[in-house]
């Protein structure tokens, strides 16, 4: 009689796959947990108290403790030691402090964006007294927003990062705030990225000068919509009144501040 080939080893091999298949899947959901909880990585068990303490004082100034995260995520893709990482953290969360209690000069609704915006100019050297004054001033404006002020201390963070004194940076961008307001700032980054980096004591100088000059064209630009005005009056033809900016000046100068204070363990 002939015999039955037997269906054990395919079985076998089939239980084998399956078993594969799902230590595979568990470490899939393991690494994906990582990501979602960095706070919890092994990596870090021997500072989790410190962290988990820096997160719970974000929240508690009412911002995202996925800042935290981000901190600590960084740090491991780094391979940063556990140390270095929690000091970065707590530096990072004593700034947050800081921009929080700055932001609450402006209405709720804006703090948050504000309060990065405070966080990537003190990461570049702002101090945090003459920040609070250009806060202060520029929500206090007729007819100003939360997203005025987070232009304003967003061009505090570019210029930072484009090399200029922190103190500076800031003198200027309330100054050219006083002259010609969101269109003056505007004026002023632009003119600030034509200067170039050799001699720091002239690009002080040409800065200041930039401030100046954003409030002449914005001047001049009110005076021209405003004789523009005058004679395009009773013709039905609408006026060109700018409006908010479409560009990417302010966010590029954001994106560069976040990456010093979001991005950097060892700094």
């Amino acid at each position: 009689m002939r015999r039955r080939p037997s269906i054990l080893p395919l079985t076998a091999l089939l239980l084998f796959g399956a078993v594969c298949a799902s230590t595979f899947a568990l470490s899939e959901v393991s690494s994906a947990a990582a990501q979602d909880a960095p706070l919890d990585d092994a990596r870090v068990a021997s500072v989790r108290q410190r962290l988990v303490g820096a997160a719970d004082r974000a929240e508690a100034e009412g911002l995202p403790r996925a800042w935290i995260d981000a901190k600590v995520r960084e740090g491991l893709a780094k391979r940063v030691p556990a140390a270095r990482i929690a000091a970065a953290v707590e530096q990072l969360a004593s700034r947050m402090h800081d921009a929080a209690t700055v932001a609450r000069n402006v209405p709720a609704r804006g703090r948050t964006e504000v309060a990065r915006a405070v966080l990537d100019a003190l990461a570049v050297g702002a101090q945090l007294e003459p920040l609070t004054q250009l806060v202060r001033e520029v929500a206090r404006g007729s007819g100003s927003t939360a997203v005025d002020v987070q232009h304003a201390v967003s061009a505090v963070a570019e210029l930072g990062e484009r090399g200029f004194e922190p103190s500076l940076a800031t003198r200027s961008a309330l100054a050219a705030w006083r002259n010609g307001r969101r269109g003056a700032l505007r004026s002023l980054t632009a003119l600030a990225r034509t200067i170039p980096r050799e001699q720091a004591r002239a690009r002080g100088v040409e800065l200041t000068r930039a401030a100046e000059s954003a409030r002449g064209r914005s001047e001049q630009r009110g005076r021209s919509e405003q004789r523009g005005l005058s004679e395009e009056s009773g013709h039905g033809r609408p006026i060109d009144r700018g409006g908010p900016p479409h560009d990417d000046a302010f966010n590029q100068g954001s994106a560069r501040g976040r990456g010093r204070a979001l991005g950097r363990t060892d700094d």
